[in-house]
């Protein structure tokens, strides 16, 4: 008899684990909204930085530095794109908690 990893009580628990972080990803989604709300001729530059976030978090094994470069990039636009103060300082605020989550959280599977 050959073993079937199907009825593997572990193979089973880790299937049921999300490949990536769903906290990380609704943070990415909330900075997405956040710029969407302004209506910006530039925000499909701003949309296409989130979505490489997306993509970097949604890979299971996120790079912590490409992660903070991202960020850092969208930073860097809404300083040139001139936003509001306000919203340049809630978008750092955003980036630094995702930095730390990112940082801090364990590649899924060990």
């Amino acid at each position: 008899m050959g073993s079937d990893s199907s009825c593997d009580p572990l193979n089973e628990r880790k299937a049921a684990i999300p490949r990536w972080d769903e906290k990380a990803l609704r943070m990415v989604t909330g900075i997405e909204k956040s710029i969407l709300a302004l209506d910006l001729d530039s925000q499909g530059q701003f949309i296409a930085l989130t979505n490489a976030l997306e993509m970097q978090l949604e890979s299971g094994d996120p790079a912590a530095d490409v992660v903070r470069l991202l960020g850092d990039a969208v930073l860097a636009l809404a300083h040139t794109r001139r936003l509001p103060e306000k919203t340049q300082t809630d978008l750092l605020r955003r980036f630094s908690t995702l930095n730390e989550r990112v940082g801090t959280t364990p590649p899924r599977g060990l």
